[in-house]
């Protein structure tokens, strides 16, 4: 296998040695490509990241927060359940448990129904005085 491979590459470079002739030097426009690529690899690392998050994201409020009929003092501890949240068909269509990737194909604000819905690093502020988060949406 390994000659055979030699072989194959030997003959590549003399095809590449006679395209670029007398030049010294020769571009190649790869651009366009590498970006789809570290596109495609973008929406598959949040796809797996929005799948496969932490079990819940701990938050402490910094004023008073009215989530549905609930109303928290400042200083509450919440944990948000990531695992559900990450899953909801309402957030993320009917296909919430799948895998697809080409969800995040317009960016991660744009994959779902709420902007914030995305969060696999804790997304955004550290307490809760972005109520929307709310799966009620109040």
């Amino acid at each position: 296998m390994l000659p055979g491979f030699s072989t194959s590459c030997i003959e590549m470079v003399k095809k590449w040695e006679m395209l670029i002739g007398s030049k010294e030097s020769y571009e190649l426009d790869v651009w366009p490509e590498l970006q789809n690529l570290t596109a495609d690899v973008s929406m598959v690392l949040y796809e797996a990241l929005r799948l496969y998050s932490g079990v819940i994201l701990v938050r402490q409020t910094n004023k008073r927060v009215k989530l549905g009929n609930f109303s928290f003092a400042p200083g509450v501890q919440l944990a948000l359940p990531m695992l559900l949240i990450q899953r909801d068909p309402e957030l993320w269509g009917d296909d919430a448990d799948e895998f697809k990737p080409e969800r995040f194909s317009g960016g991660l604000s744009n994959a779902s129904k709420h902007q914030m819905a995305s969060l696999p690093f804790g997304g955004g502020a550290k307490d809760l005085s972005w109520p929307k988060l709310c799966i009620d949406g109040s």
